[in-house]
């Protein structure tokens, strides 16, 4: 079988728990995981595939995806030991996790990256509020402070991929809601804490006054009492789908 037919067989629950089990400490936001799931069971091989061999002492060449990109991984074959030491789902769950940090492009075009702020380190405050300002535009003064008095900044992004089979906004918000993967790693209620959001969609496909609302209404859900703010860009490359980018700015001021 695909990669794509192994994916077909198996619920995204079913292939984060061996994923959770064998890599606890080294998983990217599971909402990641949902996005990357949805992209293998909705893309169209069109490379020139190759072989993903599980063995029975249980190792395999999955890493061989990292780097791929999925209109290729979706096509490899997938070849199971016959002893039964790796389940399906747990076969997935190597694919997936070795597939997700280069699986796929990055929709939004940012245009030159030689714009970007090069006087400071790559995350730094100096360098995050730079670079927050040359894709927003100016921020509010306390909220420039706020960055730059930070002890910790992480940044989420959260990304819609329907395809046309559901609201784009409602696909959001099931990456931030859904307890099976929404990640509140970077909320901390006991800290002093606040959060930049910018929504991001395209000029052929504005965001509407009922979206706006309803993301609003989901970002205080997903938050409770941490403070937080919303912007929203237009962006290319998003086509009709949209991006919720979460900046975490810790022990502001």
């Amino acid at each position: 079988m695909t990669v794509k037919e192994l994916f077909q067989s198996l619920e995204l629950k079913d292939i984060i728990e061996p994923m959770k089990k064998k890599y606890p400490d080294a998983l990217l936001p599971l909402s990641e995981y949902k996005e990357n799931y949805d992209i293998i069971l909705n893309t169209v091989f069109s490379g020139e595939g190759g072989t993903i061999t599980f063995r029975p002492d249980g190792n395999s060449n999955a890493y061989m995806t990292e780097g791929d990109r999925y209109f290729n991984i979706v096509g490899m074959e997938v070849v199971l030991p016959d002893n039964g030491a790796v389940t399906t789902a747990e076969a997935a769950a190597e694919i997936l996790w070795c597939s997700a940090p280069f699986g796929r492009y990055g929709e939004i075009d940012w245009g030159d990256v030689a714009d970007w702020p090069e006087e400071f380190e790559p995350g730094e405050p100096r360098w995050e509020l730079a670079l927050l300002e040359a894709k927003i535009g100016p921020l509010p003064e306390r909220t420039k402070q706020s960055l730059l008095s930070s002890s910790s900044i992480e940044k989420v992004y959260y990304e819609s991929q329907t395809y046309g089979k559901s609201g784009r906004i409602e696909y959001i918000a099931d990456l931030l809601l859904n307890p099976l993967y929404n990640s509140k790693k970077y909320l901390g209620p006991s800290k002093k804490q606040e959060c930049i959001c910018v929504l991001y969609t395209t000029p052929e496909h504005p965001c509407t006054t009922a979206e706006q609302s309803r993301i609003i209404e989901i970002i205080g859900k997903y938050f409770g009492s941490t403070p937080w703010q919303l912007f929203t860009r237009q962006c290319k490359g998003l086509a009709h789908e949209a991006e919720l980018d979460i900046t975490y700015i810790t022990d502001c001021e």
